[in-house]
Parts: C-alpha cells; sequence; structure tokens
C-alpha cells in the first residue's frame, strides 16, 4: 500500500456484524481498496484459521467498557439501560489509541462485534478527532450463527437467537437503515459482484493484482458449515419476532432494496422474554463456575487442614521426648533416695556416685541441646533445598521464554528483511519507469490534462507513490535501478566508441562487417545486443558495479575432477577481477556435473589472478604474455580446449 501524505484525509470503517458472522472475512477484503486493519491482530485459531483480524487494542477498551456498563460479550445487560455510559477516561483512551493508528494508516478499517452494542461511543471518539466515520454491516442468517456458536462456546440454539437479537436490535437502534450492508452468503457464492459493490459504495478501485489472491486465499466454501435460508427462518417456530424483523430488513439491505420504516423499528425492540433466557442461561453458567472455584477452595482447606495434622502430630512427640525425660529425672532421685540411705555406710562412695550423676545430667542437657540443633539444622536444609528447586524452575522457565523471544525476533526481523526488499524492488521499479522515456511522456501527459482539466494543484496516488519512492532511496542511502537494456542505448554506445576510436574503428571497418552489424541489431533483441556490444565495445559500457558476494573461506582450494574425455570445455576469458573469478570457479564446481573441462584465459592479469594455481587445481591456464583483448585471448585458448561442445 502506498505511504500516506501528511495531508490524507482520515476515515474510521467500522465493520458491524455478529459474532461468527463472517465479519473476519468482509474485513480482510478492505485492504483491497487501501484500508489499514492495525498493528495488532488477533492471532487466527482452530475455529477461524483464516484469521480473526480484530485489533487487540480496540478489543481491551469494548471489553472495558462493557465491564463498566455491568455486561460482557455474552452477557450484554446494558440492552436494559436506556444508554450506554462512559466517562472522560474511557473517551481518553480510545482517542489517543485511534489517533496512533490512524496517523500510521489514514484509511483505517476496524472490526470488532462488540462494536454493535457500542457504537454511540466510537462516533463520539471518531467526532473528537474530526474524522470521517464510515459503517459497513454483516449480515448472516441467524439460524447459521446460532450454529456456530453453539458449536463452538457451547451456547444452546434460543440463548444464541437471543444474543444475536440484542446485538442486531441495539445496532440497528444506533445505526439507522440507510446504511451499506454486505450478506455473508452472498459473499461466498458471489465474490466479484460483492467486490464491486463494495467499490462502488467506496467510489474505490480494487487494487487488481491482490483481489485474485484473495479470492483464491481467503474465499473458501468449506468454512460454511451451516447453510439457512429465510425461509427456514420463518419456519422455525421459536424465532423473536423481533429477530425475524431484523433478518428481514438486513436481508433487504444486502440486495440493496429499501426497507420499511415500521419493519425497522420492530427490528430495533428487545425481545425480553429471549434476553431473559439468555441472561438466566449466562447467570447458570456463572453460578457452575463459581461452584466450580468453590470445590477448588474446599480442596485447599482439607489440604491445610491435613498439614495441621501433621504439626500435631510433631507435637505430641515432642510432648513424649518430654515426658520420657521425666521419667529419666524421677529415677535420678530415686537414685539419689538410695545413695541416701546408704550414706551412713559408704560416704565415699555416695560422693562418687554424686559427682558420677552430676556428670550424667551434664551430659543428658548437652545431648538434649545437640538434638535441638540438629534438627534445626534439618529444617534448614529442607528449607534450602525447596528454595533451590523453585529457583531451578524458575530459571528454566525463563530460558524457555528468552528461547521462545528469541525465535519471535527472528521471525520479525525475517519478515522485516523480506517486506524492505519487496518496497526497495517495487519502489526501484516505480522510481525507473519515472526516469524513463516512457515515464517522462507520462509526466508531460499528467500535467497537460491537469493544466486543461484545472486540476493543476492536485496530487494524483500516482504522485504519491513517486515521492514516496525518492524518500525511501534517499533515507536508505540507496541507488535508483538502471533501467533495462535498450537497442537505442547500444546504439548509441557503438557510436561514441567510434567517435572515442576513429582511426581504429575504420581501419577495421568493411562493408560485409557493416552488414553484420546491422544484421545482429535487426534479429536481436536487447539484452543479446547489449551482451554482443559488450564483448566488441568494452570501452563503450558504462562501468560496472561487482556485487558484493559472501567471501570463500581463505584456506579452501578448488579441486576440480580430472576428465580424460571431456564432453565440453568451459572457456573463462579474465583479466583482473580475481574475486569474480574465483566466485566463478567456485559455482561451476558446486553446480556442474558430467564430463568436462575448464580452460582460464589470463589476458596477462596485474592481480591475484596470476597466482590462480595456489588456489584452483585440475583446470587449464592460459596466461598470454601481453594483453590481447577478448576475440585473440579466447582463440588462443580455444586452442587447447579438448572437448566436443565449446561453451
Amino acid at each position: 500500500m502506498n505511504s500516506p501524505t501528511p495531508s490524507s484525509p482520515q476515515e474510521l470503517l467500522l465493520i458491524c456484524g455478529m459474532h461468527r458472522s463472517g465479519t473476519s472475512l468482509v474485513t480482510k477484503c478492505f485492504e483491497l481498496f487501501g484500508y489499514g486493519l492495525g498493528e495488532t491482530l488477533m492471532e487466527p485459531s482452530e475455529d477461524n484459521p483464516k484469521g480473526f483480524f480484530e485489533d487487540l487494542d480496540v478489543v481491551y477498551i469494548n471489553d472495558w467498557l462493557l465491564r463498566d456498563n455491568g455486561s460482557h460479550w455474552d452477557a450484554p445487560v446494558l440492552l436494559n439501560q436506556s444508554a450506554l455510559k462512559w466517562d472522560e477516561q474511557h473517551l481518553s483512551a480510545a482517542r489517543e489509541m485511534m489517533a496512533a493508528k490512524l496517523e500510521r494508516s489514514p484509511r483505517l478499517a476496524v472490526k470488532d462485534p462488540r462494536v454493535c452494542l457500542l457504537l454511540p461511543f466510537w462516533r463520539e471518539v471518531a467526532q473528537s478527532l474530526g474524522t470521517q466515520l464510515k459503517l459497513c454491516l454483516v449480515y448472516r442468517n441467524p439460524l447459521d450463527i446460532a450454529a456456530s456458536l453453539e458449536r463452538r462456546n457451547g451456547l444452546p440454539r434460543y440463548e444464541g437467537m437471543a444474543l444475536i437479537q440484542g446485538y442486531w436490535s441495539r445496532l440497528l437502534r444506533d445505526a439507522g437503515p440507510d446504511n451499506f450492508v454486505i450478506s455473508y452468503d452472498a459473499f461466498l457464492d458471489k465474490p466479484q459482484a460483492t467486490l464491486e459493490r463494495i467499490s462502488g459504495w467506496l467510489e474505490l478501485p480494487p487494487e487488481a493484482n491482490r483481489s485474485q489472491h484473495f479470492m483464491n486465499e481467503f474465499l473458501d466454501s468449506g468454512m460454511r458449515h451451516h447453510a439457512h435460508s429465510l425461509e427456514d427462518l420463518e419456519q422455525t417456530p421459536d424465532i423473536p419476532p423481533a429477530l425475524m424483523a431484523a433478518s428481514q430488513v438486513l436481508s433487504q439491505r444486502s440486495g440493496e432494496q429499501s426497507v420499511d420504516q415500521g419493519l425497522w423499528a420492530e427490528a430495533t425492540a428487545v425481545d425480553v422474554g429471549a434476553f431473559a433466557a439468555l441472561v438466566a442461561h449466562q447467570l447458570s453458567d456463572r453460578l457452575a463456575q463459581l461452584e466450580a472455584s468453590t470445590a477448588k477452595a474446599d480442596l485447599l482447606e482439607i489440604e491445610h487442614a491435613q498439614r495441621g495434622f501433621e504439626i500435631d502430630d510433631l507435637s505430641r512427640q515432642k510432648a513424649d521426648r518430654e515426658e520420657h525425660i521425666s521419667l529419666l529425672e524421677a529415677r535420678v532421685a530415686e537414685g539419689r533416695e538410695e545413695l541416701a540411705t546408704l550414706q551412713t555406710f559408704a560416704d565415699d562412695r555416695v560422693k562418687a556416685l554424686e559427682q558420677t550423676q552430676k556428670d550424667f545430667k551434664d551430659t543428658a542437657q548437652k545431648l538434649t541441646q545437640q538434638e535441638q540443633r540438629s534438627q534445626e539444622l534439618a529444617d534448614y536444609l529442607n528449607e534450602e533445598r525447596i528454595e533451590r528447586e523453585r529457583a531451578q524452575d524458575a530459571l528454566v522457565q525463563s530460558h524457555q521464554e528468552i528461547e521462545h523471544l528469541q525465535r519471535d525476533i527472528q521471525q520479525l526481523q525475517a519478515r522485516s528483511d523480506w517486506l524492505f526488499s519487496l518496497l526497495e524492488q517495487d519502489y526501484g521499479r516505480v522510481l525507473q519507469y519515472e526516469r524513463s522515456l516512457l515515464g517522462r511522456l507520462h509526466r508531460l501527459f499528467r500535467k497537460s490534462y491537469r493544466l486543461l482539466t484545472l486540476q493543476r494543484g492536485r496530487p494524483t496516488a500516482y504522485d504519491h507513490a513517486v515521492a514516496a519512492a525518492a524518500t525511501f532511496f534517499k533515507d536508505h542511502d540507496l541507488a535508483v535501478p538502471k533501467p533495462p537494456p535498450s537497442k537505442r542505448r547500444q546504439i548509441l554506445a557503438m557510436v561514441r566508441y567510434t567517435l572515442a576510436h576513429p582511426i581504429s574503428s575504420l581501419r577495421s571497418m568493411s562493408p560485409s562487417r557493416f552488414r553484420k552489424v546491422l544484421s545482429v541489431v535487426r534479429s536481436s533483441d536487447a539484452e543479446d545486443l547489449e551482451t554482443w556490444v559488450g564483448a566488441r565495445f568494452p570501452e563503450a559500457q558504462e562501468n560496472q558495479t561487482v556485487a558484493d558476494l559472501p567471501a570463500i573461506p581463505a584456506d579452501e582450494i578448488l579441486v576440480f575432477p580430472d576428465c580424460d574425455q571431456p564432453k565440453v570445455s568451459i572457456l573463462i576469458p579474465v583479466y583482473n577481477e580475481w574475486v569474480v573469478t574465483h566466485r566463478c570457479l567456485w559455482s561451476i564446481l558446486q553446480y556442474t556435473e558430467g564430463d568436462y573441462e575448464v580452460i582460464v584465459a589470463d589476458d596477462c592479469s596485474t592481480d591475484e589472478t596470476r597466482n590462480i594455481a595456489d588456489y584452483v587445481q585440475g583446470v587449464t591456464v592460459v596466461r598470454q604474455e601481453e594483453n590481447q583483448r577478448f576475440l585473440k585471448n579466447c582463440n588462443r585458448a580455444a586452442e587447447r580446449a579438448r572437448g566436443e561442445f565449446l561453451l
């Protein structure tokens, strides 16, 4: 798409349609008309492999606004409100986000089914930005939408119908009967006619080189898993009347038919019974989720109680140990009493026993302290082990995240390089055409036409493209590619050569050679003629630039296979330019098969070509003592050829 200029008018196009109604396909087609779709698009998924084309920044603001209005995308409680509510915080965030996106894409197409419920808010955003707002409504049979919602979200059919009716009633109430409507089924059945309708509505032609790709890549009848008619809807008994009315008016508008105002007003009414059934179903679903969360909390409490039991068990073990120590102390007391009874008979023995008892108590106390320290150390080591395992798990997860980020960066870099190369190629062609004779004639014709039609100061899309191409090449310091060869340029080159070398040209000129030159000019195309002139009038050609090629390792020796009876003799005339010669020999060795020989005709080179034997083996080198020019150099080397064919 052409780069916008600062003076381009901004336009916001909202694609409004129910979930699962084909809004993704409709949104993608607006790229053909030069609309951007945003930068932060939702990733494709199994239920929509072609892509959703929903900008996540817009989805975030819509979900935020729905939550603050007590609603969710599948439970729009705000339908009971008299008006949608928002504050300056909502408006400021949306305005800032949309202004940045419009700066990058002055014509921006935004798709999110939630816009059906929030259209007044986005009107206010567009008005505050001074941006033109367009609406494109998407229609699909409600039976197909309800079946798709039941398949993807498990929403029963009647509740799905109620949700569709809620979205459509709010959308039709806020949009009005004159807006542009596209039928999803008609798009799949007659894509070309639908694109022509869109083109007429936008007053813009689609990009021809992308239209066929779009129809081949994104229009797939296999995406339509359900196909009901309006008659099937009329025969369904539990369809809300307002939903039937909405289907009729949207179907009529998608066929460019006028709509009865009474029927449109009936379509904007909210079916209270169906809406109550939807809210009851969603409330039941939310209660089931709450019960599941409560059960999970009960399991956590049971786990906590089990840990409490373990702590109680440890406390009981501690009490048993204290009781055991008390028993030991009681026994010691009994021993003291016995020693006191025998004190009169053996005072010395009693003193010894008392000393022994004292030592025993000290030892028991030290053992108790040692046990406590051992237990504390064991607890500390266990905590350290748990923390280390957690740290290792976190480190492994961090490495995995870093690897994912590196892969994403590599993919983005590759895509960026591809897009830059594609842009350089396309812009180069534009500048190349602009500098050609046809481009100058085209520019003169445009200026004359604009002068005659009084449109002199109004730039065209082509002018913008040329300005953007020139800016791109200037900003990136790129050289504009040279125009393709032409016979006129080659004839002028021969004339310049003849004027620069008049004596040698007259000496070598003869009637037969002149007739041969005329024959070659008439029978050869531009590229073959350029090659012929370059070989016979070398100084007439402009200086050529050798492309930077990846260097071959300096220590790599090219070894060509020996062939006693070659089928083809490959003759390579060279004069200096060793890097190009080395690369040429390497390419022949890599990609040439069969019986062949290589003959290098060195026309008295002065660079590294003289040392070719140090880098290449298995080739025949015919070196001239003095510069013979192209023809004599080739003829002398051809005398050494052994092959049946000479290349």
